[in-house]
């Protein structure tokens, strides 16, 4: 398990150089941008929702999993906020790899 934490440390690095890299971005290049930062977080809602189903489980299951508020994750599967860099890969390694994102969320119970 050590090495899933050191690989999870070093995507959760460069994900951070990435988002510092984002807030440097202009307002004027923000505006230009805003269209395409709406249909991404349409996007990951629905990939949200999926991935959930997919994992055949309710709302407050996943929250449950994923330690977090069953508010938190309707928010994000209606697009009114949307998940960290951390949390969003955490996700993505369900639809994935649904068995290893089971070990993940259970090893780091207690």
């Amino acid at each position: 398990m050590a090495r899933l934490t050191n690989v999870q440390q070093r995507i959760a690095e460069l994900l951070a150089r990435t988002e510092r890299k984002l807030a440097k971005v202009s307002p004027p290049q923000a505006k230009l941008l805003k269209p395409l930062r709406d249909d991404v977080i349409a996007q990951t809602s629905e990939e949200i929702k999926s991935i959930r189903k997919t994992l055949r489980l309710s709302q407050s299951g996943l929250a449950k999993k994923l330690k977090m508020s069953v508010a938190t994750l309707q928010n994000w599967e209606q697009g009114r906020t949307v998940p960290n860099a951390h949390s969003l890969m955490l996700l993505r390694m369900a639809k994935i790899n649904p068995s290893l994102f089971n070990a993940v969320v259970n090893s780091t119970s207690g």
